[in-house]
C-alpha cells in the first residue's frame, strides 16, 4: 500500500471581524435630496435637484428595501414640491396681475409727474410775480402838497412829512419863481451841516434837475461869484449848457470829443475809411459820419454809391442782431435818401417822429436821425449805472419828462417827481412818485443796486402820457455800452421810420445797457483776479 507523503495544508487563519454597514446608496441620495430641499426655501433653484435625488432615492430604496431612504426621500419630496407649487402660484398670480402694477405704478409716475410739474409752475408763477413789472398806481393828491416848500434835502430829511417834495422847491428854482433862488442858496450855503462836499452835491441835484437855457445864464453868473468847491461843480455842470448866444464868453470853454484825436483827417481819407470793408462797421460809421458834418452833399453821394455796389449791406432793421452794422446802414441810408438836412428833417416830421418847429442850436450840427431827435429835444442819453445810493429816479424821471414838451400836456403843465428810496443799500425797493395838477402816480422801482430801474420810470412815463391823451411814448435805442439812449415819438411814427430804416430798435433794451455794463465790470474783476496772484 502506498503511503501519501504531501505535506499537510496548512490551517486557515480566522476571519477579520466585519465593519458596521455603511449607509446604503439610496438613503445617501435621500439626504442630499433633504438637503437640497431645505435649501430651496432660501434659494428657488436646489428645490430641482432636490425633487431629481428624491425621486432616485425612493426608486432605489424600494428595490433595496431601504424603508428610512425612502422615507427621507418622500419628506424632501414634500417639501421640494410644496415649494415649487408656491413659487409657480406666485409667478402665475404675478403674471395675472402685471397689467394692473404697471397700470398702478404708471398712475403713481403719472402723479409724481403732474406734482412735479404743479410745483415748478408754482415756482414760475412765484418768480414772474416777483419779476414782474410793478403796475403804476393813480391817485388823488395828497394833503402833503399844501405843506410849506423845503429849500435843502437836510430839511426834508428831518420831517418829510411836513414840507412838500423837494422837487417842487428845485422846480421853483428852476423856473426862477419869486425869490426861490435865493432862499435856495441861502438855505443851502447856512447849513453846518453840509460840508463843501455835500454843498457840491446839493447844487449839484439841482443844477441837474433844471437843464433849461435861462437857468444855465443865471449859474454862469453864480459860478464867477462862488468861490472853493462850489464853483468847480458849477464849471463841471456847465459843461452841459449850450453855449452862450451873447458876445460875452463865459469863462469856461468848451471841447468837442473828436474820434480821430487832434489831427482830422483829409475828406479823401474819411471817403477811403468809409468805403474801406476791412475795417469795422463802427469805424466806417463814424468815418461817414465826419464826412458828413464837413461836406454833406459829398457825404451823400458816397453813401449812395456804397448802398449801389453792396459796400455796405442792406438789413431788415426790424430782425438785424449786429449793432454796429445797423447803425452803419441807416447812417448810410439816411444820407443816401436825404442828401440835406432839412430834406430828412421834414421827411421826419411828416411820420411824426420829430415835433413842428424849429430845431435848437447844438454845439456840433446834427448829421443823424438821432442827433436830430436830440436837436429837437425829443432824444436822451445816460449812464445807466448811477455810481451813488440813492440813485436818484426822481432826477432822471424829471429829465426824460422834458422829453415830452410838458407845457404841451395837458394837466401835466406842471409835474414834479419824488424817489423814496429804501432804508438799506441792499435791500427793498425804491417807491417813484409823479405829481401832477390832478393826480398822484406811483410805482415801485426795483433795488438793482446802483443802476436804475429805467424800466419803472419809462412806465411811470407812458402812463402819464397815456393819460394826458399824448400820442408820445418812450422808446429805448441799443446801444453797445452801459450808456442808455431814450427817445419820445408816437409809436406808429417809429414803426415807419423803422420801415424806412431810419432808425434801429430792439426789444429789451432798456436792460440790455445794465446787463452790458455788469458784464464789462465782471470781465474786469476777472482779469484783476487772474493778474494780481502773478504780482
Amino acid at each position: 500500500m502506498i503511503q501519501d507523503e504531501r505535506p499537510p495544508a496548512p490551517a486557515r487563519a480566522p476571519a477579520p471581524a466585519r465593519a458596521p454597514a455603511a449607509p446604503s446608496d439610496p438613503q445617501n441620495l435621500a439626504i442630499g435630496a433633504l438637503v437640497c430641499a431645505l435649501g430651496g426655501i432660501f434659494c428657488f433653484v436646489t428645490s430641482i435637484p432636490a425633487i431629481v435625488l428624491g425621486h432616485m432615492a425612493r426608486a432605489q430604496g424600494k428595490a433595496t428595501a431601504e424603508r428610512r431612504g425612502v422615507a427621507l426621500a418622500t419628506t424632501a419630496l414634500v417639501i421640494a414640491y410644496a415649494y415649487v407649487g408656491v413659487v409657480v402660484a406666485a409667478t402665475i398670480a404675478s403674471i395675472a396681475f402685471i397689467p394692473t402694477i404697471m397700470k398702478r405704478a404708471n398712475d403713481e409716475m403719472l402723479i409724481a409727474e403732474d406734482q412735479a410739474t404743479e410745483a415748478k409752475e408754482r415756482a414760475e408763477a412765484e418768480e414772474a410775480r416777483r419779476n414782474a413789472p410793478a403796475p403804476v398806481e393813480r391817485g388823488p393828491l395828497p394833503a402833503r402838497l399844501s405843506a410849506e416848500l423845503p429849500f435843502n434835502n437836510a430839511a426834508l430829511a428831518k420831517e418829510p412829512e411836513r414840507y412838500r417834495p423837494l422837487a417842487y422847491a428845485r422846480q421853483q428854482v428852476c423856473r426862477g419863481e419869486g425869490d426861490a433862488r435865493e432862499r435856495f442858496i441861502t438855505a443851502v450855503e447856512g447849513s453846518r451841516t453840509v460840508d463843501d462836499d455835500g454843498l457840491r452835491a446839493e447844487y449839484g441835484r439841482w443844477i441837474s434837475s433844471c437843464g433849461a437855457a435861462e437857468p444855465c445864464e443865471w449859474l454862469r453868473k453864480r459860478a464867477r461869484d462862488a468861490q472853493g468847491a462850489l464853483r468847480t461843480e458849477l464849471q463841471r455842470q456847465l459843461t452841459e449848457c449850450p453855449a452862450p448866444t451873447s458876445d460875452e464868453q463865459p469863462e469856461l470853454s468848451w471841447t468837442l470829443d473828436d474820434p480821430f484825436g487832434n489831427a482830422r483827417p483829409a475828406p479823401e481819407e474819411l471817403v477811403g475809411c468809409a468805403a474801406d470793408k476791412s475795417k469795422s462797421a463802427g469805424g466806417r460809421y463814424h468815418c461817414l459820419q465826419q464826412l458828413a458834418r464837413s461836406d454833406r452833399a459829398r457825404a451823400s453821394t458816397l453813401a449812395a454809391a456804397l448802398l449801389a455796389d453792396g459796400t455796405v449791406a442792406k438789413l431788415d432793421l426790424g430782425a438785424a442782431k449786429d449793432l454796429s452794422a445797423a447803425t452803419l446802414y441807416a447812417s448810410t441810408k439816411a444820407l443816401a435818401d436825404y442828401p440835406t438836412l432839412d430834406a430828412l428833417e421834414l421827411r421826419l416830421k411828416s411820420l411824426g417822429v420829430l415835433p413842428e418847429g424849429a430845431r435848437s442850436a447844438t454845439k456840433i450840427p446834427p448829421v443823424t436821425v438821432e442827433e436830430l431827435l436830440e436837436a429837437h429835444g425829443r432824444r436822451e442819453s445816460f449812464d445807466v449805472e448811477t455810481g451813488m445810493f440813492p440813485n436818484e429816479h426822481d432826477v432822471l424821471a424829471a429829465q426824460l419828462w422834458r422829453l415830452t414838451g410838458v407845457t404841451k400836456l395837458t394837466g401835466m403843465e406842471r409835474v414834479v417827481f419824488e424817489e423814496i428810496p429804501p432804508a438799506d443799500h441792499d435791500e427793498g425797493d425804491y417807491r417813484l412818485h409823479a405829481f401832477t395838477d390832478q393826480y398822484h402816480y406811483s410805482v415801485i422801482a426795483k433795488n438793482h443796486g446802483d443802476w436804475y430801474d429805467l424800466d419803472a420810470v419809462l412806465r411811470l412815463l407812458d402812463r402819464m402820457l397815456s393819460d394826458a391823451n399824448s400820442e408820445l411814448r418812450s422808446e429805448v435805442l441799443p446801444t453797445e455800452d452801459q450808456f442808455a439812449t431814450v427817445i419820445m415819438a408816437p409809436p406808429a411814427a417809429m414803426a415807419a421810420a423803422r420801415q424806412l430804416g431810419l432808425l434801429f430798435t430792439q426789444p429789451a433794451a432798456s436792460a440790455a445797457a445794465e446787463t452790458r455794463g455788469k458784464a464789462f465790470e465782471a470781465e474786469v474783476v476777472r482779469r484783476i483776479q487772474r493778474v494780481e496772484p502773478a504780482r
